[in-house]
């Protein structure tokens, strides 16, 4: 386990949930001698599940993060309990998710958001790299810390940051906006889900990127989820040729994004060699600067 501990030293400073992601819910908590704000992380069990079962599941996800040290990361502080239920302690990221980051200043610079983009591309491939996939990778999973260094973390800081009202286009917030064509449309029975993959996580950094200049889920002018299923089965089809350029991104940013949005995975590139295409834009970005 390394340099985990598991605690029970924690006092919760709100009984209410302050954010939810698809599978926990996160609370507001502090922990240790020195009280100090946290964010504990706890995953929610299903109704007439096996119970052991799945708090053994949640020891061994929570194990397996805790061995993964990247700077570009968020990794748990400590494992710990509340009453019966096994959680994580997290850090608490002040300045929110990149989205908010970015709503909060929106004088932020093309070269923040690329900054941006290879921070969190450099943590994808270092999961990648070890045959671990993320599977829910979207602007609301990648948070700043306060130097401003991007983190890539799989717990939805949706709310972290208190104070700021819902955009009116938070109703778009459905996974299947982030979701690559061909987990959409598996060909395995309904009760075999598509597993996750390397190719679907490069689908989803492409567009969490382009979240980044337009800060709105994607395809956010199709107003309803069922509209962008039916969108994306007809690119898959090939009754659309192909995903148009979202009017703020600059041209040469999409003209390396737009091979992670092609539907057939195996024409998407690696994390590493995403990263590579960023690296020489912020190398000309530099040049252009000196």
């Amino acid at each position: 386990m390394g340099d985990m501990t598991v605690t029970n030293q924690v006092s919760t400073m709100s009984g209410d949930i302050f954010a939810i992601s698809t599978r926990s819910d996160l609370f507001l908590v502090s922990a240790g001698d020195e009280k100090q704000q946290t964010v504990f992380k706890r995953l929610r069990i299903c109704r007439g599940a096996d119970i052991t079962s799945q708090r053994l599941r949640q020891y061994v996800e929570r194990m397996r993060h805790g061995r993964l040290s990247h700077p570009n990361i968020s990794r748990a502080l400590e494992l710990c309990t509340d009453g019966s239920i096994l959680g994580t302690l997290m850090p608490l990221y002040t300045p929110g998710n990149v989205i908010q980051y970015l709503q909060r200043y929106p004088g932020s610079t093309d070269r923040e958001r690329i900054d941006f983009a290879a921070d969190f591309l450099k943590g994808l491939a270092f999961l990648h790299e070890k045959d671990i996939t993320h599977d829910n990778i979207r602007g609301e999973n990648i948070v700043i810390d306060d130097t401003r260094r991007a983190l890539l973390c799989d717990a939805q800081y949706k709310t972290m940051v208190a104070g700021d009202a819902d955009p009116p286009y938070v109703h778009l917030d459905s996974s299947c906006r982030w979701t690559a064509p061909e987990k959409l449309f598996n060909e395995e029975p309904r009760a075999m889900p598509a597993p996750a993959n390397k190719a679907a996580d490069m689908y989803a950094a492409g567009l969490t990127i382009v979240q980044m200049w337009t800060l709105l889920p994607p395809f956010a002018h199709i107003r309803r989820d069922l509209a962008v299923v039916v969108m994306l089965k007809q690119l898959v089809d090939g009754t659309i040729a192909a995903i148009d350029r979202p009017d703020k991104v600059p041209v040469a940013v999409w003209s390396i994004l737009k091979d992670c949005l092609s539907t057939v995975p195996s024409l998407r590139p690696s994390a590493q060699a995403l990263l590579a295409r960023i690296e020489i834009i912020q190398q000309a970005q530099n040049d252009d600067e000196s």
